[in-house]
């Protein structure tokens, strides 16, 4: 039941039917918190249809998710940031994420997962020697910050592995091929040990 092709549609329509602007005035405090609670419940919408594969879809609601909280004056969550720029990175937009990841790290300065957008930007922008300092402020971070909602390896395997890319267009490929086999060691291994914890 919980298949996102089939739950997104129905959230989708739920979303359509509680418009933010439409809250009216119980009292003082109750519109602020009932347009927080309606900006999260598109968040999660949101991921819904990501993991559906709709990103159209999903980057819509999550930005109007993100707007709802700026209109109550609270920063969206972290989460919210993560998905939109999964969202991007996924459709292969980063090209024009810079504004948007640059806020967020003011916000959130240690979550891994926006310094490894910022550094595949900077990537993609031919700015290799920044983006090489952001891939390895993400080892700094690593992977065991609990703060955030991260995905597992944006503090190694991944960084590692974009810090390949980054050796190779800059026409290093011994420390292009270095940097892949540390990601492929770390990646292999953390896979070993999380099948153990299983078995």
């Amino acid at each position: 039941m919980s298949d996102p092709e089939v739950l997104a549609p129905k959230a989708l329509m739920l979303v359509k039917t509680v418009p933010v602007d439409s809250v009216g005035p119980v009292s003082p405090v109750a519109p602020g918190v009932l347009r927080q609670a309606v900006s999260a419940s598109k968040g999660d919408i949101a991921n819904e249809f990501f993991r559906a594969k709709q990103l159209e879809h999903a980057f819509t609601l999550v930005n109007q998710a993100m707007k709802g909280f700026l209109t109550t004056k609270q920063p969206p969550p972290s989460i919210c940031y993560k998905l939109k720029f999964d969202i991007l990175f996924q459709h292969g937009s980063m090209r024009g994420a810079w504004p948007g990841i640059a806020r967020a790290i003011q916000i959130y300065p240690n979550y891994v997962d926006l310094h490894f957008y910022k550094g595949v930007f900077l990537m993609e922008h031919g700015l290799y020697a920044e983006a090489v300092k952001a891939f390895e402020y993400c080892f700094e971070i690593g992977d065991t910050q609990w703060e955030h909602f991260s995905e597992q390896g944006m503090g190694s395997f991944y960084a590692f592995h974009y810090l390949g890319r980054c050796m190779e267009r800059m026409g290093k490929a011994h420390e292009s091929l270095v940097y892949d086999y540390t990601a492929s060691s770390i990646h292999a291994s953390y896979f070993a040990q999380k099948r153990e914890v299983v078995l």
